[in-house]
């Protein structure tokens, strides 16, 4: 670990305390992307940190795969999972398989969002009220 005055300790990675929570509906299949790329592999792109919650982007394996899972903290069974579509423009097509690669959190006139860009797309919005469990929703390219 680097102290905030520039220090170098070791930690007990053993000693440490730590929890878990198991992803609802991971992919379970065998199928590649690019003949090469296990589909689990993007069970999880990214994890970002908001207000005791982890916010997890990456695929589930259901229809629509492109999910954004909720989490609070400290972690029980309970999760919220959205699915996200997305209009790809480099392909002028709206792909299931799609995960968010990266995102992080904005505010605009008082509401809060998330800001996600994907590998194929602009960066899109998605306001924070819209991901309820279950929920099926569209992010908006910027600017809108």
């Amino acid at each position: 670990m680097v102290t905030s005055d520039h220090k170098a300790r070791r930690i007990d990675l053993k000693a440490a305390k730590s929890t878990s929570i198991a992803l609802r509906d991971a992919p379970t299949t065998d199928y590649e992307f690019w003949k090469e790329m296990p589909e689990r592999s993007f069970t999880v792109t990214d994890m970002k940190w908001r207000d005791g919650e982890l916010f997890i982007a990456g695929l589930s394996n259901q229809e629509f795969a492109s999910t954004l899972r909720r989490v609070k903290y400290p972690f029980d069974s309970q999760q919220s999972t959205t699915s996200v579509e997305i209009y790809h423009t480099g392909h002028n097509l709206i792909e299931t398989r799609a995960p968010i690669r990266a995102m992080s959190f904005a505010t605009w006139g008082g509401k809060a969002y998330l800001v996600a860009a994907y590998t194929c797309t602009p960066i899109v919005t998605i306001p924070l009220d819209d991901l309820k469990d279950g929920a099926h929703i569209r992010g908006r390219r910027l600017p809108n």
